[in-house]
């Protein structure tokens, strides 16, 4: 099975409709440069690259947001369909496919955008200040501040 190209998702994280800072989050998620320990160690900054959050494996970008049990469980209580087979998976770029191209047609409103930003920010949360954030809580925060942006996107 061929899988995405890299340029093709580079591109659409711009199109999609989330906050300028987002879609550049996006981006960085999607082409690797994300300052997840694994990527910090490639570029010399030595330490554990052991998840945070789960502390069993090393932390890629694709384990941070895809793989780790408490992103797994916000997946779980997303709206977004799950299904181990399918999504998400061991690849970045067969989820982040997933994602932008895959999911429901009623579920084009783009919430996946906030969903990642909420996964890193308790991953950010865990590493600089020791807190868990409950994934019932990343999905609301998701779910409310992606209607709150679409709603305020509304011209009246």
């Amino acid at each position: 099975m061929f899988g995405p190209t890299v340029d093709a998702l580079k591109s659409f994280c711009w199109k999609i409709r989330c906050p300028p800072k987002m879609k550049h989050f996006l981006w960085q998620l999607v082409t690797g440069c994300i300052a997840v320990k694994k990527n910090l160690q490639a570029r010399g900054i030595n330490g554990d690259i052991c998840c945070a959050r789960c502390d069993t494996d090393e932390e890629s970008v694709n384990h941070v947001f895809f793989e780790c049990p408490p992103a797994l469980r916000v997946w779980a209580l997303s709206k977004i369909p799950s299904n181990p087979a399918i999504f998400p998976t061991g690849s970045l770029f067969t989820n982040m496919d997933h994602l932008f191209w895959r999911i429901y047609p009623q579920l084009d409103d783009h919430q996946f955008a906030w969903i990642l930003w909420y996964i890193w920010k308790g991953r950010n949360n865990k590493v600089f200040s020791n807190l868990d954030m409950d994934p019932r809580e990343t999905i609301k925060l998701a779910e409310t501040e992606s209607t709150l942006w679409a709603e305020a996107q509304i011209v009246k």
